[in-house]
């Protein structure tokens, strides 16, 4: 077979390509291990640690195959957990989850190895196998076969998923379909319903075992194969669908940018409880703002407070950017540090460095002029100073404001622009829309420069 490379296209544009194989076929391809540590260490590093896990769990399971039938078990758990792997992947229907480049990938480069090895075979063997050691007995009333089940999942999620989605999902070993509206719930950027669905999948073949642990191994895998991808979608539709038909998912409103009189889609998230505006003055302190006083340093020549506040760190749930990877990129500031006067009445420096890669400055402000007020600044006067800070010329038209309009304005305006009128009040004076249909749509005669002081 002839090896060709894989590229990737970024959000930023940039291209990276991954090393050609070793070896390549439609049904096993081969990388080498090095080539992929230079790209994403962590999962080369996860990926021969779930080899490792997958050959002690065999190693168990064959020599406890006369106790229980063990081996029956772990190729019940690789054979159906491979079915229903593949087959939510290649099925254009679903195609729901895709997994980065690792070492060792089959069935023409979407399915890593190590997944079907180390977590059927590895850590979901485990989790059933901790379930029913609880109860070694075989004979069990069904009641009893149900709480084995319903353990065997519950250990799975609670125990062992967390060191395998969450760390995926933050690392960029994989990534979820995000357009699909049934990942739009998510637990620390691991959807609901992937979550739902191991625990389901488990929990299935907990059941299947506790029916058939004297049998043979091959009568076990093969039932298990045949039974558990159609038994774990029994939760899903009696539990997951009702609730989320029953109580709905939260109204996602859209928020769009006019750019020369279109709205142009930006995001969504989903509604929150009406909060007060942010004023545009606060007498709260810098400790109640979140930043920790670090100590006493001199910048230009004079001794100046100094402050730092880290920047936030994880994955943002409503928009899904994954801050930690950023900063281990170093494609953003991870600390932000503020120099005050001795008095802390007024600012000197802001400086945004990344701690990961030795604190290298990303962005510098000096501030050379500074004014406090005591009072409340109007709308108006802060975009007229914001013009003439920048020195640049107030735009043609109407702005936005919670101010209204000016008369000629007002004689002109059609319905959608009173619509959108009510609107930009509204946002400005801190109110967010429940439903996305009371979002109006765009009006022509609004340019981008009309939402600048929304941004």
């Amino acid at each position: 077979m002839v090896a060709t490379s894989v590229a990737a296209v970024l959000s930023t544009g940039e291209n990276v390509v991954f090393p050609t194989p070793v070896y390549d076929s439609p049904i096993l391809t081969i990388y080498n291990p090095y080539e992929l540590w230079k790209l994403n260490p962590s999962y080369i590093a996860a990926e021969y640690f779930y080899f490792i896990f997958a050959a002690a769990a065999f190693y168990h399971a064959f020599t406890h195959r006369k106790a229980g039938n063990s081996l029956g078990l772990w190729l019940g758990c690789l054979f159906s957990g491979a079915i229903v792997e593949l087959f939510t992947i290649l099925s254009p229907q679903i195609g729901n989850f895709y997994h980065t480049q690792a070492s060792v990938m089959v069935a023409g480069r979407t399915e890593p190895l190590y997944m079907l090895l180390g977590c059927y075979g590895g850590i979901q063997y485990l989790a059933v196998q901790l379930a029913f050691t609880t109860a070694p007995d075989v004979d069990q009333s069904l009641f009893r076969k149900l709480g084995l089940s319903l353990l065997s999942g519950v250990l799975l999620e609670d125990i062992f998923g967390p060191l395998l989605d969450i760390i995926g999902a933050h690392m960029l070993w994989w990534v979820w379909h995000e357009s699909d509206k049934l990942y739009e719930g998510k637990i620390s950027g691991v959807p609901i319903a992937s979550s739902f669905w191991i625990l389901s999948e488990t929990a299935c073949i907990g059941l299947v075992y506790s029916c058939m642990r004297l049998r043979s191994a091959l009568s076990i895998s093969v039932t298990m194969a045949m039974m558990v991808p159609l038994l774990l979608n029994v939760p899903f539709m009696v539990l997951y669908h009702p609730i989320v038909e029953l109580y709905g998912r939260p109204e996602m409103p859209l928020v769009e940018r006019l750019i020369n009189g279109e709205a142009v889609f930006i995001g969504s998230r989903a509604s929150s409880a009406d909060t007060k505006p942010m004023p545009l003055c606060s007498s709260r302190t810098l400790e109640d703002d979140g930043w920790t006083f670090r100590g006493i340093s001199e910048k230009d020549g004079m001794e100046v407070n100094e402050w730092f506040k880290q920047s936030f760190d994880g994955v943002d749930q409503s928009t899904g950017a994954n801050y930690s990877a950023i900063y281990m990129a170093n494609l953003g500031p991870d600390t932000w540090t503020l120099y005050m006067d001795k008095k802390n009445q007024k600012p000197i420096r802001i400086v945004a460095t990344n701690g990961r890669h030795g604190h290298v400055v990303h962005q510098e402000m000096r501030i050379l002029s500074f004014e406090k007020r005591d009072h409340h600044l109007a709308v108006e006067d802060a975009r007229q100073r914001m013009y003439e800070l920048y020195q640049v010329s107030p735009p043609e038209g109407a702005l936005f404001s919670a101010t209204e309009a000016d008369d000629d304005h007002d004689n002109e305006a059609t319905e959608d622009d009173s619509s959108f009128s009510n609107l930009r009040a509204s946002l400005l004076s801190g109110y967010i829309p429940p439903y996305s249909s009371e979002v109006p749509k765009a009006t022509p005669g609004w340019h981008a420069a009309d939402c600048a002081h929304l941004k």
